[in-house]
């Protein structure tokens, strides 16, 4: 039997186990950060297998959209078919363009959904909520064109882009699953909270219920004459201002005057009369709502509940701005005209 002396077995130097230890460090912090990067790689993509065919239903559909409209604008400018046949023509193109635009869209879609529903697992709940969202943005546009709601598909397309624009921002330098965000929240539960800034954009209740009071009126005394909108002077002698990005910074601060026939006028900001215009679009699109439905029934009674769920954080996003003013016929006259004292009769 041998018996072995502790003091007589070999132990390798410290300088050995300090090496040893720091590059087992070196290993495992490699190996984190490879695993992340896998992961972020991962993710990133999968949202370009998603995003990818949304973009070309999103594509579609305005393509869809523009054939439509042209082909209703030739209808209603030649309504006597004998007299433009060349006209047309056209507009029955249009319309086979359209039918095409469609199927192409419906088939993005679908293949959207697809892919989403196979990937859906890889992402945070957010950004799959934003990616949900942006989906049914999509379908509603369809939906819109088919009924020719076109308005309202306008305005469908700029919460898309915003949608999009939202969604790109996360995935830009990608930081889906911040170790910190969790602590983040509960120090800042600690700070100091800012001061209200009051109402976004100085919509106050008073103001807002003036708003919703033109957009009453303008359904029922002044439902069937036609009513003016006078913008800064800026805007007439510049309307491609409508079109800029930065078109909010440029008209924030400026006025707007609406006048109806009846002689009745108000002076409104620009998040005022994006939201005169915005629930003037919902509202047109419930109204014909309601009048397939009469048309359908007509020898029965029915009362029609119209709710309108309004953001005005939404609605005052670059894009959806641009879609609704782009809605407006700007009279040649500033509303800084009549500041002097001008009837607006």
């Amino acid at each position: 039997m041998n018996v072995y002396i502790l003091s007589d077995l070999w132990t390798p130097p410290l300088w050995l186990s300090y090496g040893s230890f720091i590059l087992n460090v070196i290993v495992g912090i490699v190996s984190v950060m490879t695993l992340a990067h896998v992961r972020r790689e991962s993710r990133a993509s999968a949202l370009t297998d998603v995003l990818s065919p949304m973009l070309s239903a999103y594509e579609s559909l305005v393509a869809a959209a523009q054939s439509r409209r042209a082909a209703e604008t030739l209808k209603r400018a030649y309504p006597d078919p004998k007299t433009a046949p060349d006209a047309v023509v056209e507009a029955n193109n249009k319309i086979v363009e359209y039918g095409k635009q469609i199927e192409k869209a419906r088939v993005a879609f679908r293949e959207s959904e697809r892919v989403l529903g196979a990937r859906i697992f890889r992402f945070p709940d957010h950004l799959g909520k934003l990616l949900g969202n942006a989906r049914d943005r999509l379908s509603s546009i369809g939906t819109l064109l088919n009924n020719g709601r076109l308005d309202a598909a306008d305005v469908a397309f700029g919460k898309f882009l915003e949608d999009y624009k939202t969604i790109r921002a996360v995935g830009r330098g990608w930081r889906l699953n911040d170790p910190f965000e969790g602590a983040a929240k509960i120090v800042r539960r600690w700070l100091p909270q800012k001061p209200d800034p009051g109402p976004p954009y100085g919509l106050t209740k008073e103001r807002f219920q003036a708003v919703l009071d033109l957009v009453s009126k303008r359904f029922t005394t002044e439902s069937k004459r036609r009513f003016t909108v006078h913008g800064p002077q800026k805007l007439v002698d510049n309307p491609a201002l409508i079109g800029n990005d930065d078109v909010i910074e440029q008209l924030e601060n400026e006025v707007f005057l609406v006048v109806f026939q009846d002689g009745d006028t108000e002076l409104l900001t620009l998040a005022e009369l994006m939201v005169f215009v915005h629930e003037i679009i919902v509202l047109s699109l419930h109204a014909a709502k309601a009048q397939r439905m009469v048309e359908t029934m007509p020898d029965q009674p029915m009362e029609l509940e119209v709710k309108s769920v309004l953001d005005i954080n939404e609605i005052m996003k670059p894009e959806i701005v641009k879609v609704l003013l782009g809605k407006i016929e700007f009279s040649q006259v500033a509303a800084d005209a009549f500041s002097d004292g001008e009837s607006t009769n």
